[in-house]
Parts: C-alpha cells; structure tokens; sequence
C-alpha cells in the first residue's frame, strides 16, 4: 500500500481551564469560544 500522509499535520484545538484541567475541540473558533467562557487560555498543537 502507498502511503496517504500527505504531509499534512493533525492540528489539536485545547482549552487549559483556570482549575488545570484541559479539553481538546475539534475547531478553533469551539475552543475560543470555550475559553472566553471559562477564563482560561486557548492553544493551538500541530502533532
């Protein structure tokens, strides 16, 4: 089988709540908006 990569890297969306707790979106617009709404901090992880 060839391989279908691409190159592309799979880009995690996570919100780091106040209480250290972490929850991973599927966009970036869910996880900003979840950030806002709890006063935590928005990071973007290309893995």
């Amino acid at each position: 089988m060839g391989c279908n990569c691409g190159g592309r890297k799979a880009v995690t969306h996570q919100v780091t709540r106040p209480d250290g707790t972490t929850k991973s979106y599927g966009t970036a617009a869910e996880a900003k908006a979840a950030a806002t709404a709890s006063g935590g901090s928005y990071e973007r992880i290309e893995h």
